[in-house]
């Protein structure tokens, strides 16, 4: 019965997916740029009943490899005893009892989660990688790798969705960080051309056809002139023709997906970057970022983070033109380690130039995956120099929200209840600040005061991150329904912000978390309030909170 209702289901909404995918080709004959993102949205509508396949046959015929039936068995008991104990530990708040009692109390109800915790994590590495979840990611994979353009640039914001999506996606993902397909040397030779006037050989004294890398947009060359190494960025062929066709497509399939599909809410991610998606394809506007960029760093004396300087001469909308710098991945451990360099400053330093951008400059660089993010040593100290990549999707934050959103966090670094209701409140959240404060912040709302209250205690070791790592996992599939709620409900500005906490958690998990960032961005915001804040007594109350959270930062750097 259940098989033949899936079939039934599944065959109406692949007659529809293909007649829409069919319709499209059709209405864009006349135009050949509009024919290929056709194409391209067929393959999507494909990809995804696929996927709806994969899933839906597991749900109702099961696993086929009998060897993994019972550790799967001991991992959903062990993960509905997890969601009990986070329930317990979240929800119980013994008001009968004393403080200390409760303080007692509680601390048993959190080693009991973190001992399930730990059983969970400990079976998941036996059974491995789930073998649909696998094969849905490598399916997506093959999809971006075809279709290029817009699509990479999404699975590559997919890849930094560690607590949200399973590991499976974000480890196949990644590979869309490094490698990707390439615009053919005729294609390159004929972009520069248009844009330049001169070929490559003219306009270079030397100019390398091989790209040294290539990501969502663009492909990056190595040329010299006049004894200076550049990096030369070239917008692949036919993107700008083709790119909003393809978002389009992604939006309304991704639509048609949320309808049709329970559960299915991840349509915002396509809808946020549509109406940007303009901006990142004129590399003049990315130049003029870049350049912003490297004042407001300067102008607050973060010297050890770099942003190649432009070219403008050779620098148009399809080409970007600029001083090579040179670095590794910033996710690249072992690199990292043969350069000497000290992961912990790393943390430090990465979280204080977003931090600076945010609450200081208020204009955001909102793409800081691995790629876009690399790292050299400075000294034998171990201290880092941090390069800052494509500069092509930025932010400005409008004042009142950036005061907003430093009152948020400084609130939360202070175990402020009160204020952290009254800075969500301001954003339209003042009934989910729990659930808003654990998603900024990646931690539950409980850990969070708990935390603060307790200055937030000593790092954690390689054992309680894995466990830390698969508490979050729960609490995120716990309260999936309820986060993207929540996400369609919060300003765009906070989206983007979301996406850059993303993508920098994304490498701060795999340098090992060596440094509480929590704190440096604390650290900032507090300082924002204070230097922001009107009347001569709300001055002063802001001047004690931030020095009580300055103390605090002192007290746990010599605790750590």
């Amino acid at each position: 019965m259940f098989g033949s209702r899936f079939s039934s289901k599944l065959k109406r909404r692949t007659g529809l997916f293909l007649l829409a995918g069919s319709g499209s080709a059709v209405l864009a004959t006349s135009d050949e740029p509009n024919v290929k993102a056709a194409r391209r949205a067929l393959r999507l509508g494909q990809t995804a009943l696929l996927m709806v396949y994969d899933y839906q046959s597991a749900k109702y015929f099961g696993e086929r490899d009998d060897t993994r039936q019972p550790l799967l068995q001991q991992v959903e008991e062990c993960r509905a005893r997890l969601a009990q104990a986070q329930a317990i530990y979240s929800n119980n708040s013994h008001p009968q009892l004393s403080f200390a009692e409760r303080v007692q109390v509680k601390r048993h109800e959190k080693e009991a989660m973190l001992q399930v915790a730990q059983e969970l994590a400990q079976l998941q590495e036996e059974l491995g990688p789930d073998p649909v979840h696998t094969r849905a990611a490598h399916r997506i994979l093959s999809l971006c790798h075809t279709n290029r353009g817009v699509y990479i640039k999404v699975g590559q914001h997919l890849a930094s969705l560690d607590y949200l999506i399973p590991p499976e996606y974000t480890t196949v993902l990644s590979a869309l960080f490094d490698d990707n397909p390439r615009t053919s040397p005729e294609h390159v030779a004929q972009i520069v051309k248009e844009e330049l006037g001169q070929s490559p050989e003219e306009a270079f004294d030397s100019f390398d056809y091989t790209p040294m890398a290539s990501a969502s947009l663009a492909q990056v060359h190595v040329a010299y002139k006049n004894g200076r190494k550049l990096a030369i960025k070239i917008q692949h062929a036919d993107l700008k023709e083709t790119a909003m066709g393809d978002i389009r497509a992604l939006v309304q399939v991704s639509h048609w997906a949320e309808e049709w599909f329970e559960g299915f809410t991840w349509g915002w991610i396509a809808r946020e970057v549509e109406p940007l998606l303009p901006q990142e394809l004129d590399f003049s506007n990315e130049g003029r970022n870049a350049e912003r960029a490297a004042e407001n760093f300067r102008r607050v004396g973060l010297h050890d983070v770099i942003v190649p300087a432009i070219v403008w001469e050779q620098t148009t909308s399809r080409v970007l033109t600029m001083h090579f710098e040179e670095g590794c991945k910033a996710t690249d451990t072992e690199a990292i380690a043969k350069l000497g360099i000290d992961k912990k400053k790393v943390a430090n330093l990465l979280s204080s130039a977003f931090a600076s951008q945010i609450f200081e400059s208020g204009c955001v660089h909102c793409d800081p995956h691995p790629a876009n993010v690399l790292l050299r040593a400075k000294n034998l100290r171990g201290d880092p120099e941090l390069v800052l990549l494509d500069h092509g999707l930025y932010r400005t934050l409008d004042p009142e929200f950036v005061l907003n959103y430093a009152r948020l966090w400084k609130a939360l670094l202070l175990a402020d209840i009160p204020g952290i209701q009254a800075a969500c409140a301001q954003m339209g959240l003042e009934d989910m600040y729990t659930m808003f404060a654990a998603l900024v912040t990646a931690r539950p709302f409980d850990e969070v005061i708990e935390r603060s209250k307790n200055r937030w205690g000593k790092p954690r070791d390689k054992l309680n991150k894995r466990v830390d790592k698969t508490v979050m996992a729960g609490y995120a599939q716990r309260f999936l329904r309820q986060i993207m709620d929540l996400l369609a409900r919060i300003p765009r500005e906070m989206l983007l912000l979301l996406k850059t906490n993303d993508c920098l958690r994304h490498i701060d998990n795999a340098l090992g978390s060596p440094a509480n960032t929590l704190l440096v961005t604390g650290r900032y915001a507090a300082a924002a309030v204070y230097h922001n804040e009107s009347g001569w007594w709300n001055r002063v109350l802001a001047w004690l909170d931030y020095m009580h959270i300055l103390l605090r930062i002192r007290i746990y750097q010599l605790t750590s």
